[in-house]
């Protein structure tokens, strides 16, 4: 149990430390503080290099001072004094003066003692010079009396107490800049939290998708990449829930219509006879009933196939002639007086074969309505091109109108008791796969008039049906 306690606490920390969350902010962390220590020492090697520059001319300043105030005549004594009574206090900078190696007198007057035993002792008189009060810069100058050396300035600048300075200020510049780092990472963790809320919605919205419920949505905030993840999730689930949608559609048609002939099936083969005649009756009707079926399905797959990508196969047709073809097989369907109105003189991209299905289903829809006159044709109309099947018959009625391009819907009528109510369903699904439409004009008693309108311009893209060049 503790070991399993302790593995669960570690999984959920490897989870905090995986997360896009976690990830954004150790890198942004990383980063900053990557800059902020090259900034921090390229500063401080900066300030370093001016201080020396500084120093080395406040030193030189001075020596040239020295050399000035003792140029008159007089004793070394006497130039000496001269010479530390016009000089000016400087931080950090003593000078020291020898009289045949002695030491004379000092500015200021109290010297560091190591300074002064150092340079005794070394005989230290140009260049850096370490001890326990500091690091010093020495630079020194002879002063002569009748030719001969007898005295001798020495300038020493405490560098460590310049460097001093500017450590404590990288260090409160260190600290500060921590400070800022852990207060910028808060609101970066916030900023994070909000930029990616979008990913939490998502697996949220994912968890609660079931079969049964595609209504789930992610609000769409904003633009950019977690914008355009958010409406392509969206526009997936919309997919998704049409596609299931068809499938249980699918599904309860099926169910629905196979039910009647699967039970009349049954029903003759079990009251099935042993004499000749009835058994050949019996068989026929199954048969017949076997054939109704597969129509059935094949019309049900027709239909699930038209919301796929390749349902079409495009190409460029010859709307007059693929009229004249269309009529020449729909007149060969029943004895009819068929008509050939007019046709389209115009090219369009569009599948040939599935508008031939589509138009057949509308003559067919047609024979079974009418004895009498049934006309097809096509024709440009705008920037669109229709095909239509104009029929004779006693029309439907208006309240039908609007339900017969529904599956399993038929009007009442004796010639309709073999179909199923797709063939409509089938001619609208041709259509829309085509950006098209199909519409109806009818009166009661005068007939009816069903066309497939396309448009004429319509630009194929990459989410719409293959093209078959």
């Amino acid at each position: 149990m503790a070991i399993s306690k302790k593995w669960r606490e570690l999984s959920r920390w490897k989870w905090v430390l995986g997360s896009v969350r976690s990830q954004i902010l150790i890198w942004y962390m990383a980063l900053m503080t990557s800059v902020g220590v090259i900034v921090i020492v390229a500063s401080q090697e900066v300030l370093f290099f001016r201080l020396s520059e500084r120093i080395h001319q406040t030193v030189e300043r001075e020596v040239n001072h020295f050399r000035l105030d003792t140029a008159e005549e007089g004793n070394v004594k006497t130039r000496f004094d001269r010479y530390l009574v016009r000089t000016l206090p400087h931080e950090y900078l003593y000078l020291l003066t020898f009289i045949d190696g002695k030491l004379y007198k000092s500015f200021p007057g109290s010297l560091p003692q190591d300074l002064l035993k150092a340079i005794i002792q070394k005989k230290a008189t140009s260049g850096e010079i370490r001890t326990q009060s500091g690091t010093y810069l020495l630079q020194a100058e002879p002063l002569a009396q009748g030719g001969k050396v007898r005295g001798q300035l020495v300038a020493a600048y405490c560098l460590s107490c310049d460097r001093k300075a500017i450590d404590d200020s990288t260090s409160i510049m260190a600290i500060a800049f921590i400070i800022s780092i852990l207060a910028v990472s808060a609101l970066a963790w916030d900023a994070a939290g909000r930029i990616l809320a979008p990913l939490k919605l998502l697996t949220q919205t994912a968890h609660k998708i079931t079969e049964a419920d595609f209504t789930q949505r992610i609000p769409l905030r904003g633009y950019g990449e977690i914008a355009e993840m958010t409406a392509t999730f969206n526009e997936m689930l919309d997919r998704l829930e049409i596609a299931f949608a068809s499938q249980r559609q699918f599904i309860n048609d099926a169910s629905h219509e196979l039910r009647t002939p699967i039970t009349i099936i049954r029903g003759h083969l079990e009251l099935l006879e042993e004499e000749p005649e009835e058994r050949k009756e019996t068989v026929a009707l199954v048969l017949d009933e076997l054939d109704r079926v597969s129509r059935f399905v094949e019309d049900l797959l027709l239909l699930a196939k038209a919301e796929q990508p390749k349902f079409l196969v495009m190409q460029t047709v010859d709307m007059a002639t693929l009229t004249e073809e269309i009529f020449a097989k729909a007149s060969a369907l029943a004895p009819r007086q068929w008509y050939l109105e007019s046709k389209a003189p115009v090219k369009l991209v569009a599948d040939s074969q599935r508008l031939t299905q589509a138009v057949i289903n509308l003559a067919e829809n047609a024979v079974k309505h009418t004895d009498g006159k049934i006309a097809i044709g096509s024709a440009v109309q705008g920037n669109n091109v229709a095909l239509w099947v104009r029929d004779s018959g006693r029309g439907i009625p208006e309240p039908q109108q609007e339900r017969i391009f529904e599956r399993f819907v038929q009007i009442d009528s004796p010639r309709s008791a073999d179909g199923v109510g797709l063939g409509l369903s089938i001619v609208r699904a041709i259509a829309s796969a085509h950006f098209g439409q199909v519409t109806l004009e009818c009166q009661p008693g005068q007939g009816c008039l069903f066309s497939i309108v396309l448009p004429l311009n319509h630009q194929m893209s990459h989410h719409e049906p293959y093209l078959d060049r």
